[in-house]
């Protein structure tokens, strides 16, 4: 069976399976990249071939997990790992794990925090959209610096005999003001607390398996239904083994307050075959692939005046090479928010990322399936070009 982390060729999402037809559910050409809203990435067949199999027979989970597990470390060089049922379970868990330690009477405790470090320090830049999820443990954020800077001695003096953990976030696009990863690591050793790397979004490349360990991190998170392509509700958890062994203890079916986030065996051994694929993939080969399907969706789009079509790909905000749409100012049309709501809206309805205050749109080929970057060129080109002479769909 061919496994390959390249794109599928199969039959594109717009041929609508049938039961979506019978719920009356349109389906999305889905060019947001890996956009959980819109279903995150697609699993290659022999993922689905495999979770299948692991259906037919009854496994005890937490020593499917901790098997899983071992390859997981063998891969990132971590001391262990765990599957987790997407990477905001991963950092519930994560977090948890280091409130309590692994102790059945603290585990069971959350969220109630009496007598427990409960106290997470983060730098106020890195305050995104999840990490409030890590409150859900009873846990209370400590914020420091501010969202143009951050300096090594405000991290270290908030860390005190209350503090759970450092909380160190990152992903595309995220600006990092204050001190690195090795230099927060050395903070956190000193003080006796762990570092906690949310990197659910930092896959491709490849080398970031083992960077976030190797720079000192003590856990580490990534989402498996992304780049990896393993099942959308799934993530990744790797680092210290005492730290792994208190989130497994956090994790379903055992009960603590990752009893919620419980996965089924074929989630795990979907992870595994998904983690498998990329190890061994040309990751070259692969971005070469999204390339060109970019570069289709740019040439479908042409020359508009007042738009700027590029292709991106960088290692800060496009990790993948990605098509760029700039509204420059000689733009009289409607904004690209509202440009995006009419390729939604249209048919067939088209899913990409749109920035207001940068006034772009960009079209992700990570989740695009054979046949659908042309799609995607020619309703971009067919709004932008009735959106400037006041057409175009309502």
């Amino acid at each position: 069976m061919s496994r390959t982390a390249c794109p599928d060729t199969t039959a594109p999402s717009w041929h609508q399976a049938a039961v979506y037809r019978e719920l009356g559910v349109r389906p999305v050409i889905h060019a947001g990249g890996t956009t959980t809203m819109f279903g995150g990435s697609r699993p290659p067949e022999f993922v689905w071939t495999a979770m299948a199999e692991a259906s037919a027979n009854f496994v005890h989970i937490p020593e499917l997990n901790r098997a899983v597990g071992k390859y997981i470390a063998t891969v990132t060089g971590a001391e262990a790992g765990m599957v987790t049922a997407g990477a905001a379970s991963a950092l519930v868990v994560a977090v948890a794990a280091a409130m309590t330690g692994a102790d059945p009477a603290k585990v069971r405790q959350l969220p109630d925090t009496a007598g427990l470090r409960s106290r997470v320090v983060i730098q106020k830049a890195h305050r995104g959209r999840f990490t409030y999820l890590a409150r859900y443990t009873g846990a209370e954020f400590v914020e420091v610096g501010n969202t143009n800077e951050c300096y090594d001695f405000e991290v270290e003096s908030a860390l005190d005999q209350h503090t759970a953990a450092i909380l160190y976030l990152l992903g595309p696009g995220q600006r990092q003001l204050g001190p690195t990863i090795a230099e927060t690591a050395q903070l956190a050793r000193r003080a006796g607390v762990p570092l906690i790397v949310d990197a659910a979004g930092m896959l491709p490349p490849k080398r970031n398996l083992t960077r976030f360990i190797a720079e000192g991190a003590d856990l580490v998170m990534f989402g498996g239904g992304k780049f990896l392509r393993g099942p959308q509700n799934s993530g990744l958890l790797f680092g210290r083994s005492d730290l792994i062994e208190a989130a497994l203890a956090h994790s379903g079916p055992n009960y603590g307050i990752g009893r919620a986030h419980k996965m089924s065996r074929e989630t795990i051994v979907g992870v595994y075959e998904a983690l498998k694929a990329y190890v061994s993939s040309d990751e070259d080969k692969t971005l070469a692939a999204y390339r060109a399907q970019a570069d289709r969706i740019r040439d479908g789009i042409g020359e508009i005046p007042g738009v700027e079509v590029t292709v991106r790909h960088d290692d800060f905000e496009f990790f993948v090479p990605t098509t760029v749409v700039s509204l420059t100012p000689e733009w009289t049309g409607p904004e690209a928010d509202e440009i995006a709501r009419r390729l939604l809206s249209g048919e067939p309805r088209v899913f990409l990322y749109h920035d207001r205050q940068f006034r772009r749109l960009t079209a992700n080929p990570t989740s695009l399936q054979d046949g659908e970057a042309e799609i995607v060129g020619r309703r971009m080109r067919d709004e932008l070009a009735g959106a400037r002479h006041g057409l175009g769909s309502q």
